[in-house]
């Protein structure tokens, strides 16, 4: 027998499919009235922390925390040999493709995309953790993301009596915040949450256009380019700005894995920068106002006493005028503001690139001009191309 709480659920889901579909200019999607459950594949956890991480071990957990906040989860078995049918071999993100056929054959309303920002399981450990659900809808959407970022020193209180010594400790109040988030948005709240934006992680230098107050955005996140020596830097910027921008009202963000697959197509391949002709390729394509690209020039984990460090460059090209609406530069430190024994000290680098991303979305300050007909309302968008070509790059 179907549980109440199951049918909630799925009707919870259809919702923000049917919403998410709305702000396209498609039609509403019926809220359907079967007792079935809400279903959802589990996709293997992708690693943007640079270091080693129990895959396997995460996976599992993961998948019993959608199962706890309310959601059917696919057998693994039947998602693994999903993805070997179908070659498909990176599981950051959810293509037009991969989107239909978990639904017509794993009967999935729904994919969990998981990213490990941070793993270290000795003293004292450290966890991050990003979870997104992306409709398997024509085109796949974010329906919700979340983050979670937790270290066993964060709060050493009193006498060191506060530390965290124990990693499965960490992992379970990490996994339990993403599972409260994840059963709230079922049950009709945010879609996103995102860091506190804070003055000391403003970026340093600013350039931005008053068009970015004429919202709703559809917008398109670029791969960032990784200058560090750190794996996958480049990755774990990405994915904190998609989330970060996820939040705002005015705006609706891409599904990374659309973004990779255009891309991919379209043989675009980014060494030093975004070009223009890059940049209007992608907003043609996925029919996007807005361009995000950006650098990572530094980040880095603080040691036992010292404090992590992150370098970013961000820049935003507009559609309509084909203009920067936005540049800026961002440098993190964890050791900003802390004066008396390391009180506010952050050693975590995932924590301080949700909160330097957090700083630079919440300057970029997207509105939805007055009379838009909302945050579901469709922009209206130019499509002229002006014969100028100027070169669109972080450096």
């Amino acid at each position: 027998m179907t549980s109440y709480r199951s049918c909630s659920t799925r009707t919870a889901l259809l919702l923000a499919l049917a919403v998410s579909g709305a702000g396209c200019g498609g039609a509403r999607v019926p809220v359907a009235t079967g007792p079935a459950p809400a279903r959802v594949a589990v996709f293997p956890t992708v690693n943007v922390g640079g270091g080693a991480a129990p895959a396997e071990d995460l996976d599992r957990a993961i998948e019993d925390t959608v199962a706890r906040a309310g959601l059917e989860v696919v057998p693994r078995k039947a998602v693994e040999e999903f993805l070997a049918r179908h070659r498909v071999r990176n599981t950051s993100g959810v293509d037009a493709e991969t989107a239909v056929a978990a639904r017509e054959e794993l009967g999935a309303d729904a994919i969990v995309i998981a990213a490990v920002g941070a793993y270290q399981p000795q003293s004292p450990p450290r966890l991050a953790v990003t979870l997104r659900l992306v409709s398997t809808g024509e085109p796949p959407r974010i329906l919700w993301i979340d983050g979670a970022v937790r270290s066993g020193d964060e709060r050493p209180g009193l006498l060191g009596l506060g530390l965290i010594r124990d990693q499965a400790r960490v992992q379970r109040i990490v996994l339990d915040r993403l599972g409260r988030s994840l059963r709230a948005f079922l049950h009709g709240g945010a879609r996103a949450s995102r860091c506190e934006p804070e003055r000391r992680y403003r970026p340093r230098l600013v350039f931005r256009s008053p068009r970015l107050r004429e919202g709703p955005f559809k917008v398109a996140v670029l791969p960032f380019i990784n200058e560090t020596r750190r794996r996958s830097a480049g990755d774990a910027a990405t994915l904190e700005l998609v989330r970060q921008l996820s939040a705002s009202p005015a705006v609706e963000v891409v599904e990374p894995g659309l973004v990779r697959s255009v891309l991919l197509a379209n043989r675009l391949l980014m060494p030093g920068g975004v070009s223009v002709d890059v940049a209007s390729t992608v907003l043609d394509k996925l029919d996007a106002d807005l361009v995000i690209a950006g650098v990572v020039r530094r980040y880095e984990d603080g040691g036992p006493s010292g404090a992590a460090r992150v370098e970013l460059t961000v820049q935003v090209l507009d559609r309509a005028h084909e203009v920067v609406a936005w540049s800026s530069v961002s440098e993190g430190d964890g050791a900003d503001g802390v004066w008396w024994f390391d009180f506010g000290l952050v050693r975590n680098s995932a924590d301080v690139l949700c909160r330097v991303a957090a700083s630079v979305v919440d300057g970029m300050d997207l509105r939805i001009a007055p009379g838009s007909g909302g945050a579901d309302g469709t922009p209206t968008r130019s499509r002229t191309r002006s014969s100028a070509r100027r070169e669109y790059g972080a450096r």
